[in-house]
């Protein structure tokens, strides 16, 4: 059986021999004295898959803590991969369950803390699913102070990953490059290595205030996008942008021709650039791309069309994609109503439906002007 060498009375891993009979004496500090609670323990024959949503999630933790069991891992199908002699249980999404989950979380861990659990689920670590687990259940044993044990390997684990996605979303509102588009729509292309959409329409939406705008993860394939001040996310495989605005070939080039001027030769080091502003992020930069020289395009003899070339991605075994006309729907409907972008394009998508558990990421009330934003 495994026990609690830190002979902690807030611990509800069986304790060891050690264990004072006083609960004065146990407050926490015993941690610290005896050293730290073990690794919570996996069944290496034991592997669950679920959906890839939070709700799927939380409702594979749920299952776990009902069957007492410890799975190895909890993957989505994609990154399932079944070793010799493992025993897969599929788990159902219930909404019910996954809210169970989350209350428990909140009322023991409190607010903030549910907060990094869910950041530290948008990393795209295939085995975020068993780090994030086995940190759940290492804090609902410890307590609220578990996440400054800095020493025990399920919370180093989860510090990884959950750093991974800040700086990610750091590098996201760095470099994320918008172009107006006919109708007066902003529209950036990213390409994250976690899905960190959900973290900047915060701080873009406060940026933009009332201005439309979009923003489109050809990774993850979710689009962000914001109409009136209220923000809301879409998954769909492809977007069309359209063309440009009118002044928009020009800004680009003058944007371009800034960054080249502003370069001093004598002190380039692209490896410290590379550095500083990963190689991978390249391709959806204006200052990065060749074609936004009007010069360069002379040379080449190409004519300035004002057409997006590279904004539109499809999905697997998908032809044709969706166009940007995205409709608002009511909250927790599949369908919307009212064109968000332009009306005299068909609509093409639905709206994201919101769960209870991951109600902060989705639709956000009108701003008013002056209103401050939170950056989660």
């Amino acid at each position: 059986m495994t026990t609690c060498p830190g002979n902690c009375a807030r611990c509800t891993l069986p304790s060891c021999s050690r264990r004072s009979s006083s609960p004065s004496t146990s407050k926490g500090r015993s941690h610290r004295r005896h050293g730290p609670c073990p690794p919570v323990p996996r069944d290496e024959y034991l592997l669950y898959a679920y959906d890839g949503t939070l709700e799927g999630f939380f409702s594979a933790v749920f299952t776990a803590y009902a069957e007492h069991a410890h799975p190895t891992d909890i993957v989505t199908e994609d990154c399932l991969q079944l070793g010799l002699m493992q025993d897969l249980h599929r788990i159902a999404t219930d909404e019910m369950h996954a809210i169970r989950v989350r209350d428990g979380i909140i009322a023991k861990l409190g607010r903030d803390e549910y907060e990094r659990l869910k950041v530290g689920f948008l990393s795209d670590a295939p085995d975020k699913g068993g780090i994030v687990y086995r940190y759940i259940v290492y804090s609902l044993h410890a307590g609220s102070w578990a996440a400054a044990d800095h020493t025990h390997p399920d919370v180093v684990d989860f510090d990884r990953i959950w750093r991974q996605v800040y700086n990610e979303r750091h590098r996201i509102l760095q470099f994320a490059r918008f172009s107006q588009m006919e109708g007066g729509v902003f529209f950036a292309k990213v390409n994250p290595n976690a899905n960190v959409v959900p973290l900047v329409m915060d701080h873009f939406a406060g940026r933009f205030n009332t201005q439309p705008f979009l923003i489109y993860d050809e990774v993850h394939h979710l689009a962000g996008i914001q109409r009136d001040g209220a923000w809301r996310l879409v998954p769909t495989a492809s977007i069309d942008a359209g063309t440009f605005a009118a002044d928009e070939v020009d800004i680009r080039d003058m944007w371009k021709r800034f960054y080249d001027a502003i370069c001093n030769e004598e002190r380039l080091n692209p490896r410290l650039r590379m550095g500083f502003m990963p190689k991978r992020l390249w391709g959806n930069m204006v200052e990065m791309d060749p074609l936004a020289s009007r010069d360069i395009r002379r040379e080449y003899g190409l004519e300035d069309t004002g057409t997006e070339g590279s904004s539109t991605e499809h999905g697997p075994g998908e032809a044709d994609g969706h166009v940007l006309d995205i409709p608002v729907a009511p909250d927790g409907a599949a369908d919307g109503g009212t064109a968000l972008i332009d009306p005299d394009r068909t609509a093409g998508l639905s709206a994201c439906r919101v769960s209870p558990v991951s109600a902060p990421w989705g639709p956000r009330a009108p701003r008013t002007r002056g209103s401050r934003s939170s950056s989660r």
